[in-house]
């Protein structure tokens, strides 16, 4: 109790205590303050990407019509690659990866079906696979490119972003921001 100390020097120690804590409390809640400056920092410099395109982890895409930029990143060099692009389960397309060196590596999917047929509209998904010099499979991701057309802010959700393909829905996916051709 240090309105009624036992010792004159306890007294002194227990306000020195009181003054310790109220500096701890103010300076966790300047912390929490600038962990929340930073990320509506981040949030408000994805406003920069809308009109330009995004490279980004993905496996899932909306086509409705004309050209889609699929692909892979392969973790280090690959023998083979292959994405499959796929509508309800059904391979529509496969593309034969040609360039197999480490890294990320897209191609253009005309949306023609195997039978050059226009494929339907659709919620799509790709899938890779990939083989190393030894023949065993790869972990290869699949990666998408698309423009972005819109930025959501949603406090509660965290910040994603709308393309013409879908949504990504963290920045964290985003591997690459480019001008468009």
């Amino acid at each position: 109790d240090p309105l009624n100390p036992d010792e004159g020097t306890e007294f002194t120690a227990q306000l020195a205590q009181f003054s310790s804590l109220e500096q701890l409390m103010n300076i966790n809640d300047n912390i929490s303050a600038m962990n929340t400056a930073s990320s509506n920092s981040d949030n408000i410099a994805l406003l920069n990407t809308i009109g330009k395109e995004v490279l980004y982890s993905g496996d899932s895409f909306k086509y409705s019509s004309g050209e889609i930029e699929v692909g892979y990143l392969l973790p280090s060099d690959a023998t083979s690659a292959k994405i499959d692009i796929t509508l309800d389960g059904q391979i529509i397309k496969t593309i034969n990866g040609t360039d197999l060196t480490k890294g990320a590596h897209t191609y253009v999917w005309d949306g023609l079906d195997a039978d050059g047929n226009q494929a339907p509209a659709g919620d799509y998904k790709i899938s890779v696979t990939a083989e190393d010099s030894t023949g065993a499979s790869m972990n290869a991701g699949p990666i998408l490119k698309s423009t972005v057309t819109g930025v959501n802010l949603d406090p509660i959700l965290g910040a994603s972003l709308d393309t013409t393909i879908g949504d990504i829905e963290s920045y964290a996916y985003i591997l690459g921001i480019y001008e468009k051709d």
